[in-house]
Formats: C-alpha cells, sequence, structure tokens
C-alpha cells in the first residue's frame, strides 16, 4: 500500500503513460490526510501539534521496536490452525460487508487485504498486545477501504470508468470543433466524429445530445474497448440503444441521412450522476472476540 505524495496515475502520466486497473489493485493508494486539519492523525492525544505526536512515536518505535510483532507470533504460533482458519472467516465477512454486491473482483481483492490488516489488529487487540479498542483496527480499515473506493471512482472495472471518463474528455476539450451542428448542417467541421442536438427543456433549461458516428466512437474511445464502453454506458442510461438493445441507433443525421450512431445524452454523461458513496452490506458488523469467532461482549 502506498501513501506517496505522487499518486501512481499521476507519476506514470508524466511519462504519458497510463494507471491499469491490475497495477491500482497492486498498489493500492490511500490518503494520509485523516481530514481533521492535523494530517495523519485524528487525535493529538493530549500534545499541542502533530510535530510532537509524530516525533513521539517516532522515538517510542525506536525504543520498543520489534516488541509488539514477537508477542504476536508467539500468540499466532500457540494456535496457528484454529486462528488462521478464525482469520479466514473474518476477512470473509469483511469482504462480503464492505463491498458493494455488484462490486468487481479488483475491489474484492483490495477489501481483503484491508480485512487481512483488521483481523491481525484484531487479534492483536483480543492478546492485550495493543492497548486499543476492539473493534477500532477493523473500523479504521472500513473507512480506509470506502475512501479508497471513493477515490478510484467506482465498485466497478477501473478499465470502463476510465474509458468513460475518456469519452467525457474528448467532449470536453473538443466540442462543437469535431461535433457538426444538428442545427446549422451547412457549417463544415474538420474531422467530424458526429453530431450534436439542443432540446428546450423550458424554464431555461437545455438538454444536448451527442450522436456518435461507429469511427468516430473507435477514435473517442482509442486505447479502450470500445464496445465494453459503450455497454456500460447503456447500462447507465447515458447510451440510448435501439428497440433490439443493439448500441448504435439508425438516426436519420442531417445531410447524410439514415445512419448508425450512438446517441449519448449529455446531462447525465457531464450531471451529477456519480456513483454513490460506497456502504457497508448490512446492518451492523459481525462482532469478534479473541479466537474471530466468538461473539464481542
Amino acid at each position: 500500500m502506498s501513501t506517496g505524495e505522487i499518486g501512481m496515475a499521476e507519476k506514470l502520466s508524466e511519462d504519458r503513460m497510463r494507471a491499469t486497473g491490475g497495477q491500482a489493485v497492486r498498489l493500492v493508494e490511500i490518503s494520509a490526510d485523516a481530514g481533521h486539519g492535523m494530517g495523519m492523525f485524528q487525535s493529538l492525544h493530549g500534545f499541542k501539534e502533530p510535530k510532537q505526536l509524530a516525533e513521539a512515536l517516532n522515538a517510542s518505535g525506536r525504543e520498543h521496536y520489534g516488541h509488539a510483532a514477537t508477542a504476536f507470533i508467539r500468540h499466532l504460533t500457540s494456535d496457528l490452525e484454529r486462528l488462521t482458519e478464525g482469520a479466514k472467516a473474518f476477512i470473509g465477512r469483511f469482504v462480503q460487508q464492505a463491498c458493494a454486491k455488484d462490486a468487481d473482483g479488483q475491489v474484492a481483492r483490495v477489501a481483503g487485504r484491508f480485512g487481512l490488516i483488521a483481523a491481525a489488529g484484531e487479534l492483536a487487540i483480543a492478546a492485550d498486545i495493543v492497548p486499543w479498542r476492539r473493534g477500532e483496527v477493523r473500523e479504521a480499515c472500513k473507512r480506509l477501504f470506502l475512501e479508497w473506493v471513493a477515490a478510484r471512482g467506482t465498485s466497478g472495472p477501473l478499465e470502463t470508468q476510465n474509458g468513460i471518463l475518456q469519452v467525457k474528455g474528448f467532449i470536453e476539450l473538443h466540442g462543437s470543433s469535431r461535433f457538426s451542428s444538428w442545427h446549422t448542417p451547412g457549417q463544415p467541421t474538420v474531422n467530424r466524429v458526429g453530431f450534436y442536438r439542443i432540446f428546450d427543456q423550458g424554464a431555461d433549461d437545455e438538454k444536448v445530445v451527442y450522436y456518435v458516428l461507429p469511427e468516430g466512437w473507435k477514435e473517442i474511445c482509442r486505447g479502450h474497448d470500445a464496445r465494453s464502453i459503450a455497454s456500460a454506458m447503456v447500462e447507465r442510461g447515458i447510451i440510448k440503444p435501439d428497440n433490439d438493445g443493439k448500441y448504435q441507433r439508425v438516426v436519420r443525421l442531417p445531410g447524410m441521412g439514415p445512419r448508425r450512431s450512438y446517441e449519448i445524452d449529455g446531462s447525465l454523461l457531464f450531471g451529477d450522476e456519480d456513483e454513490p458513496s460506497p456502504q457497508v452490506n448490512g446492518s451492523a458488523w459481525v462482532p469478534v472476540g479473541p479466537d474471530f469467532t466468538a461473539p464481542d461482549q
């Protein structure tokens, strides 16, 4: 896991490279800002400023280096088989409760890694190795995982999300320079990829629909699976399919006659249609005892 100041995607973009979903899973980036105005800390535990707490933690770590790890390994190996099975069950519950029901496998794998950290922390608490309250590590891991999903932008495949963002970026960047106006079809458009049409919704409200030609769609989705992107946008209601469910609709385009095109609802593509914040499945977290199975009293 990484808390570097420069994220992997940003670093790769310096060389005009794009991070893949698999890379984002192998190197999980989490924010080092707890959101309380104290950097990575939520509480100063009696210190006046974050720097003092950080220095105290560093000093304590140098003085007591390895003590907790030795005690943890001793406790774990005292009943390795039972504790290992309990940890696996704990991780399974964590993944089930933390992930959305339709979460992509990439997201579930990351949830499993947070679940492993939570399992180790809760076991250390139950064995009196660390003085934290029971459930504290689990809640922290839950929060960090949900923040990771929110920063990722989707609980689905990252490649699909990036593809949709690329479609948005293309239209934002080129706009009317690559799309002919439906209302002034005689105006020349260099390297046209489609048309845009404005519908008056009344009350100073307008709706813009983009009709993207098949070859233009390939260009817009370059570097991604164009069919997968279209499928995802149909599923989200952004692209309107034909009556047979095909991604392209036959539309009579100005000056071109009936042609197949991708009909994109601009209000949905650019509107506040982000996925809702990730929520934990179920009403409560399953409690955990010293062996991961006994209820927490």
